[in-house]
């Protein structure tokens, strides 16, 4: 817990000195100091920061473990099933079966021989 130094003393002497009863100045220094225990309690010190700091870091840390961890099973998960069952084949696509039969000579008419004139 944080404190503040707070002079009791000194805040009952000035309250005094401006007229205000000791009973009273006592009462109204002891609620001030109250109040400012009960204030600091709320405040975060350097050291509550720091641990916020490191539990930030190490949440970061394991947001980026499991987003990787998770994007290796969903693509080791995508090619499983496109082994197991591949997507079909196009319907233009042609088949890669080479037909057994030899092409076809493709002949030319052959134009009859003019002898000279």
């Amino acid at each position: 817990m944080t404190t503040i130094t707070f002079d009791t003393l000194k805040f009952v002497r000035r309250l005094k000195d401006a007229g205000i009863p000791e009973h009273q100045a006592e009462a109204i220094s002891d609620a001030f100091k109250d109040a400012q225990e009960a204030r600091l309690d709320e405040l975060a010190t350097k050291r509550d920061l720091k641990d916020l700091e490191l539990k930030i870091e190490m949440a970061k840390t394991e947001t980026i473990k499991w987003v990787i961890s998770i994007g290796i099973v969903i693509l080791g998960g995508v090619a499983a099933i496109n082994r197991l069952a591949p997507p079909p084949a196009m319907l233009y696509e042609r088949s890669h079966v080479q037909e057994a039969r030899q092409p076809q000579e493709i002949r030319q008419p052959s134009l009859p021989v003019q002898s000279g004139k």
